[in-house]
C-alpha cells in the first residue's frame, strides 16, 4: 500500500511550503488509496511549543488535509533510535568520536530516481562520515527520519528540495541497515517575486495568520498551492464539466479551478517543474474572489458570521450582499462593523470633501435630507439618480454630495458607494444619520 506522510517541526508555526508539501503527500496518497501521515519531529526539546503543534494540526484540518492513524512523536521513540544506533555500531558501520556516534560514509556513487527530477546522482566521495547520534544520546533527523519511515511503511518520501541534499545520507544509512528505500520526490520551493525564499520573519507564510485570519478560503488556498509550480497536461487542460473544473482569468493569465477532489483525479507530480515556484498574491486574491462569488448569498452570511462574529440582522445582511461582488477576502469588509448598527461620531473636517467647504457640504446634505423622502422605490439605482440630480440641481461637485453622504452614513473614508449604503441602512436611519452628520457641522 502506498503511504505518505508530513513530519513538520513543532518549532514554529504551520509554514504554507509545509502546507504545499502536505497537499501533495495527500493528493498522491489518495490517488492510490493509500494513506496519509503525521510525524511530529520533536526532539528538539528547547525549541518545541504546543501552540506550534495545535496550529500546525489545526491548519491541516482547516485545509481538509486530515491525516490517517495516530501522530507519531519522536520524543516517543527513543529507545528505538538507540538500538538501531546500536546495530549500526555492531556492524562496524558506525563509531564513537567525542562522545557521539558517527556513521561511516562507504565509497561508491549514490543513485535514486526522483519523481520530480528523474535520475539523480552523488558522488560518494564527496560525502564525510556524520553524526547520527548526539553526546546527550539524543538523535540527528537523518537517524530519526529513516528509522521513522521504516517503521511507518512510508512507501514515498515527498519533501521541498532543501532537504534534496540530505537524501544520499539517508540512503547510505538505509543501505547499511538492509532496509527498503522508498521513492523520493523534491518539491521546488516557494519564492518571493525577486525569487528570494520567502522567510518567515518578513513574508506571509503562515497558514493561520497570513490566510486563514485574513479572511482566505481553504479551497482556495489549496486550488491555488496544488497550481504553485505545477502545470496541466494538454489533456487535463479540458477537464469534462462533471469533474468541476472550470477556468479562472485573470489579468496575467488563465488559471485553473480545481477542488481537492478534482485534484486527486489528475494531479501528476511528475509534471512539477524544477525551479522555484513564484507566489503571487493578486493571483491567490482573485482565485479566493472566485470562490467567494461560487457562494450563495447565506453560505457567505453564515462564513463571514464565524469569520467576524458580527450579530445576523437586515442591515448586515443587506451589508454583505452589496459588498460581495467587490470581496476578494473576508478581511476586505472592515473589521470594525460596528457603524452598520450604531450612528458615528463625525469628524467635522472629515466630512468636508478635501476641495469642498463646510457650508458647501451643508448645502449638499441639506439637498439629500429634501430629496430623499421624494424616491417612491427605495433601491440602488433610484437612490443614485437622486444623488446625482442633488448635484446637477445645486451647482454642486460630486465629491461635495458623495464623499459628504459616504461620511455621514459610515464614518469612513473608503466604504462602498453612498447610494448603496443608503440602500443597506434603510431610509429612516438615513435620514437620522445625515440629520446626525449636520449636527456635528453646524453645532
Amino acid at each position: 500500500m502506498v503511504t505518505t506522510r508530513i513530519a513538520p517541526s513543532p518549532t514554529g508555526l504551520f509554514h504554507i511550503g509545509t502546507a504545499r508539501t502536505a497537499l501533495i503527500n495527500y493528493i498522491f496518497a489518495k490517488q492510490n488509496n493509500g494513506e496519509f501521515l503525521l510525524r511530529m519531529e520533536d526532539t528538539d526539546a528547547a525549541r518545541n511549543k504546543s501552540e506550534f503543534e495545535d496550529d500546525i494540526k489545526s491548519g491541516l484540518e482547516w485545509l481538509g488535509l486530515t491525516w490517517d492513524g495516530d501522530i507519531v512523536y519522536q520524543k516517543n521513540r527513543t529507545k528505538r533510535y538507540l538500538d538501531v544506533v546500536d546495530a549500526l555500531v555492531k556492524k562496524e558501520k558506525a563509531y564513537t568520536k567525542d562522545g557521539a556516534i558517527w556513521f561511516k560514509i562507504p565509497e561508491g556513487t549514490i543513485i535514486f530516481h526522483d519523481l520530480i527530477r528523474g535520475e539523480v546522482v552523488f558522488d560518494g566521495a564527496d560525502l564525510k562520515d556524520f553524526v547520527i547520534m548526539r553526546s546527550d544520546g539524543s538523535p540527528i533527523f537523518y537517524l530519526s527520519g529513516v528509522v521513522d519511515d521504516h517503521d511507518s511503511d512510508i512507501t514515498h518520501v515527498i519533501r521541498g528540495e532543501e532537504h534534496l541534499s540530505n537524501t544520499p545520507k539517508q540512503i547510505v544509512l538505509l543501505q547499511a541497515l538492509e532496509w527498503e528505500l522508498p521513492t523520493y520526490a523534491h518539491v521546488p520551493l516557494i519564492l518571493n517575486a525577486d525569487r528570494s525564499k520567502m522567510s518567515k520573519r518578513k513574508d506571509p507564510v503562515s497558514i493561520t495568520h497570513d490566510f486563514k485570519n485574513k479572511g482566505y478560503l481553504p479551497e482556495a488556498l489549496i486550488n491555488y498551492l496544488a497550481l504553485l509550480g505545477w502545470h496541466e497536461s494538454e489533456t487535463q487542460k479540458h477537464v469534462p464539466s462533471n469533474a468541476e473544473g472550470s477556468k479562472l482569468k485573470t489579468k496575467k493569465s488563465e488559471t485553473e479551478i480545481y477542488n481537492l477532489n478534482t485534484l486527486i483525479k489528475i494531479y501528476d507530480v511528475s509534471r512539477m517543474q524544477h525551479g522555484g515556484a513564484i507566489f503571487d498574491r493578486e493571483k491567490l486574491e482573485n482565485m479566493n474572489h472566485h470562490y467567494i462569488q461560487k457562494m450563495g448569498d447565506d453560505e457567505l452570511r453564515e462564513k463571514l458570521n464565524a469569520y467576524k462574529g458580527d450579530i445576523k440582522n437586515d442591515v448586515y445582511n443587506r451589508y454583505v450582499s452589496i459588498t460581495k461582488p467587490r470581496l476578494n477576502k473576508f478581511s476586505d469588509i472592515a473589521n470594525d462593523t460596528s457603524w452598520l448598527n450604531n450612528p458615528v461620531d463625525h469628524d467635522p473636517e472629515l466630512l468636508v470633501f478635501k476641495k469642498s467647504t463646510k457650508d458647501t457640504t451643508l448645502k449638499a446634505l441639506n439637498a439629500i435630507l429634501t430629496n430623499l423622502p421624494k424616491i417612491v422605490t427605495y433601491e440602488v439605482t433610484k437612490i443614485v439618480d437622486m444623488l446625482q440630480e442633488v448635484v446637477e440641481g445645486n451647482n454642486l461637485q460630486n465629491g461635495d454630495v458623495f464623499w459628504s453622504a459616504r461620511v455621514a452614513l459610515s464614518g469612513l473614508e473608503k466604504s462602498p458607494p453612498p447610494a448603496e449604503l443608503m440602500w443597506v441602512l434603510g431610509r429612516e436611519e438615513t435620514i437620522m444619520r445625515i440629520e446626525r452628520a449636520i449636527s456635528f457641522l453646524n453645532p
